[in-house]
């Protein structure tokens, strides 16, 4: 009996030994973990890149609220946007127009036409090949379909007027009704009579290529 209580003890002395042992390591695994799990979070907080759990906060953090390069940011946002043009009047090719005096004007001796026979509109080029032209202003109007009106007008009349809508600032937006190119004065000067004769005051134009 004696010898049966001795085994009886000692298997009970060694599982109190085993279990105490574990609870130990299971002990010091809990303690590890607490610690490793504190520095992941103080590496959450504070947003370190080189401390642990950075790499965690990115990766739940939305892509438009991660931070970025800011000269990546610069790249994207040139090559985004396109390249934008500034005019101030309307985009043509850069011209300087110069309004010309009343009376200057080169004096041609028109020949008398016959009655009942309509003179004919002096010839207008499509692309003046020289750096300067000229131009006859017959409008400018607030209201599109004023333009529209005079424009009719001058093309019954042969001609083939330009409609250009303008901005003025602090003054808004204008028609102008235009005829021409001309090559030179002369053709101007005769177009500037026959509208005049027209009932149509015009403004007189030298247009530059910069």
């Amino acid at each position: 009996m004696q010898s049966r209580s001795k085994s009886q003890s000692a298997r009970v002395t060694k599982s109190r030994g085993t279990q105490s042992f574990g609870g130990i390591v299971l002990l010091a695994i809990g303690v590890g973990l607490g610690f490793v799990a504190s520095l992941a979070y103080q590496g959450i907080e504070s947003g370190e890149s080189d401390r642990l759990g950075a790499g965690i906060m990115t990766l739940f953090t939305p892509t438009n609220k991660r931070p970025t390069n800011p000269d990546d940011s610069a790249n994207e946002a040139e090559a985004a946007s396109p390249e934008r043009a500034t005019f101030d009047f309307y985009t043509v090719l850069p011209e300087i127009e110069q309004l010309l005096p009343t009376q200057q004007g080169i004096e041609t001796q028109a020949t008398p036409s016959a009655k009942g026979t309509p003179e004919k509109p002096p010839a207008q080029d499509k692309e003046p090949s020289s750096q300067s032209h000229y131009m006859l202003q017959a409008g400018s109007f607030r209201e599109a379909g004023a333009a529209d009106h005079l424009r009719a007008q001058l093309t019954l009349a042969g001609y083939r007027p330009i409609k250009q809508q303008v901005t003025i600032q602090g003054q808004g937006q204008f028609y102008r009704v235009r005829i021409g190119p001309f090559i030179d004065m002369a053709q101007m000067e005769a177009a500037n009579r026959r509208l005049t004769a027209m009932g149509i005051k015009t403004l007189r134009l030298k247009v530059s290529r910069r």
